[in-house]
């Protein structure tokens, strides 16, 4: 749903057109149509789309190039607030929406920080402006001939810093390389600075876009910012102690914070990877929370995490599939994660057999398979098979449940008879396997069935 339009799109790439569009009950005719515009704003796509990844690929990031170019090179030439529909976040841009939070305050984002961040004030920035690579004949000297939205910000900046210093230094590149760059230090001793210098500015969206801006130029090689945490032994700490996970959350909290009154995608490709199960476990609810249920955003998030799934409905989840043939396939949950354990979530929606570790696995189904031959043929039960059971059970008995139902291990002990009992210490399942599997225990059960009507 787009513009409040329910929009249908079909990719085929065996047919000649590759997509088919629909907009309600209407099919496109071609996909030029599907671009159109309304008021200056496409009719069918959403405002903006923003992406996050927290690996170290550049595969998606590199979709984002060419509009990326498009705004770098804007606002060389002095472009006032160029256009920029797609957003690909880094991570300097959780030190960007801390500041645009703390010089834009609300009660909301005060007590996210304080609660999950451990931060309870804004203490010092110092910016670190770097020559940029590029050169132009007009513009503000001070700041290498910069123009536009730019020089605009690095004026206010220069103005509020205490005792701007110039200096030529190292900029580290990796270990093997450095280079000598002529820099500006400016540094805003407070959050009052701060404020004062955000007061040129309608909101912390436009404060954040003149921050991402000079970054973008070349003119922001970082910010070291100072924070104050909550347990007073800590003290003021650099923004860069903080966790990669807290530094995530920020970044994506943010975004969303700032977007919620466009329409807007978000693409996150596993936001979760540093967090804490317990932050993975409140991730969705964090962000509703903060955002207002995202605002009129729509969100597509990628995880390996059960906690994060954790609460949802199957019809909000997508599963895709390697088969062994290698062609890819997605489908909507049919089971939905809400009321699941962790390790129910594990075992229907990621369809691991067992959650156990291997070995405590192999022992619970090797001490099951004992006491089912103990219940229905003892008789054959050697005496190693009985010191066996007697030191697993032993060694088990934190981990292991005493069934009452017979049922259960009268169908263990079947299944080891006709060999069945191996395929369950397998972890990675094909859908070949499960389906055997459902047909062996089928079959046993039908056969304990018929031996128990047979005995009446």
């Amino acid at each position: 749903i787009c513009h409040g339009e329910n929009i249908k799109i079909i990719s085929n790439p065996n047919t000649s057109t590759k997509y088919h569009f629909t907009v309600g009950s209407e099919v496109l005719k071609n996909k030029t149509l599907f671009w159109t515009k309304k008021n200056d704003v496409f009719a069918y796509l959403p405002e903006y789309v923003f992406a996050y990844y927290s690996g170290i690929s550049n595969r998606l990031e590199e979709h984002f190039d060419k509009s990326q170019k498009k705004f770098y090179t804007d606002l060389k030439n002095g472009v006032d607030s160029p256009f920029r529909p797609l957003f690909y976040a880094r991570p300097i841009h959780s030190n960007f929406v801390l500041l645009a939070f703390y010089a834009f305050e609300d009660e909301e984002i005060k007590e996210f920080l304080e609660e999950y961040l451990q931060i309870t004030g804004f203490h010092s920035s110092l910016f670190v402006v770097p020559k940029p690579e590029w050169k132009s004949n007009k513009g503000d000297i001070r700041f290498w001939n910069a123009k536009g939205i730019v020089a605009k910000f690095l004026d206010k900046l220069f103005a509020k810093s205490l005792m701007p210093i110039k200096a030529e230094v190292d900029i580290r590149i990796d270990f093997r390389h450095s280079v000598k760059k002529e820099c500006w230090y400016l540094y805003l001793e407070n959050q009052e600075t701060l404020k004062e210098l955000a007061k040129e500015y309608d909101n912390n969206v436009d404060f954040f876009k003149a921050l991402e801006s000079t970054y973008i130029s070349d003119l922001i090689q970082e910010t070291r910012i100072r924070v104050q945490k909550k347990n007073p032994t800590d003290g003021a700490i650099t923004f860069k102690e903080l966790s990669e996970g807290e530094q995530q959350l920020l970044t994506v909290l943010g975004l969303l914070k700032f977007t919620n009154q466009a329409e807007s995608l978000f693409l996150l490709d596993e936001p979760d990877t540093h967090l804490s199960p317990m932050w993975g476990h409140e991730y969705l609810k964090i962000l509703q929370k903060i955002s207002g249920e995202y605002g009129k955003s729509q969100m597509f998030l990628s995880t390996h995490k059960p906690t994060t799934i954790s609460g949802l409905q199957g019809d909000q989840i997508i599963i895709f599939e390697k088969p062994e043939n290698g062609k890819i396939k997605a489908g909507i949950s049919l089971i939905s994660p809400k009321g699941l354990s962790a390790d129910g979530i594990l075992t229907q929606i990621f369809e691991m057999a067992y959650t156990y570790d291997e070995d405590t696995y192999n022992e619970l189904l090797d001490r099951r398979r004992l006491l089912a031959k103990q219940m229905f043929n003892i008789t054959e039960m050697t005496d190693s098979e009985r010191e066996e059971l007697a030191k697993l059970t032993t060694k088990l008995s934190d981990y292991s449940e005493n069934f009452a139902d017979g049922l259960f291990y009268e169908f263990i002990y079947e299944l080891d008879k006709t060999g069945g009992l191996p395929a369950y210490r397998e972890i990675n399942l094909t859908d070949e396997d499960r389906i055997e599997r459902n047909r062996k225990a089928s079959e046993l059960f039908e056969k304990i069935k018929q031996k128990r009507n047979s005995s009446k």
